[in-house]
């Protein structure tokens, strides 16, 4: 079977399980948005009664306001327990395909692996494909919508802000863009380091009598250290720094964001 061909399966499978932990995360985007662009409506009609001495509208808008931001506190979390809920239901049945998957593969293809890698295959990888899918599709199903949203309520703020906001989310995208090839070079490269140092912790448990009758513990030890030290060299300080940027990046533009839509709408 040809690699791109497993590649649609794999990614079809994964999706068909994480349906609905990809649903629940696209209304919690949708509905993040929607209560900042309240809060900050309220927050705008609360300061415009204070400065009219209009205590009813003062009191209707202070009413509002509370119930959003109450709304984001209490609302927003259950909503991300129910997902995370159903992402760990979901994510045992799709751990179930995958090892009936590897034990269906002819014996020749499994020999070849070690027992780390073995290990890291059916563990760490599948959960990192669900975690990326199930982000990754949220993000393009909430892109239109919120970008709709951005539009229609930004240019009834400030026309200033909604250009600086459409920047950001711009910002968002073109970085990683710009960045894949060398995050996908460090994945790799961990991954690869990763089922590594699987297969040295299991020949290590499987000989213990062994490294203890012969103390060769030190010998292992060392050669770990030095294998991970040579990854950390080549690749691992540079896919820390590029992760963490990523990282902060994401959280960073967002803040932002939110920042200004509150006080622009004050």
């Amino acid at each position: 079977m040809k690699t791109t061909t497993i590649k649609k399966k794999v990614y079809r499978e994964c999706g068909k399980y994480m349906i609905l932990p990809i649903i629940f995360t696209t209304i919690l985007m949708v509905l993040s948005e929607l209560f900042l662009v309240f809060t900050g409506r309220t927050v705008g009609a609360f300061s415009n009664a204070a400065i009219s001495s209009n205590f009813n509208l003062q009191t209707q808008s202070a009413l509002a306001a509370i119930f959003f931001i109450l709304a984001t506190v209490i609302g927003i979390p259950l909503i991300e327990f129910i997902s995370d809920f159903f992402m760990l239901k979901m994510a045992l049945k799709h751990e179930s395909v995958v090892f009936h998957h590897f034990l269906s593969q002819e014996n020749d293809n499994a020999i070849k692996m070690k027992k780390g890698e073995i290990e890291y295959i059916l563990e760490d990888a599948p959960n990192s494909l669900r975690i990326n899918m199930v982000l990754l599709v949220s993000k393009i199903i909430f892109m239109p919508l919120g970008l709709i949203m951005l539009l229609y309520n930004g240019l009834k703020i400030n026309t200033e802000l909604t250009f600086v906001m459409l920047i950001s989310g711009a910002l968002q995208i073109v970085i990683p863009a710009s960045l894949k090839s060398k995050i996908k070079k460090y994945n790799q490269e961990e991954r690869k380091n990763k089922a590594e140092l699987f297969s040295q912790s299991i020949e290590i448990a499987e000989n213990a009598g062994v490294v203890y009758h012969w103390e060769v513990g030190n010998q292992f030890c060392k050669k770990i250290e030095s294998s991970f030290h040579n990854y950390y060299e080549r690749f691992g300080k540079r896919y820390i720094f590029f992760s963490s940027f990523l990282t902060q990046m994401q959280e960073f533009f967002p803040l932002v964001v939110q920042m200004l839509f509150l006080l622009f709408g004050a």
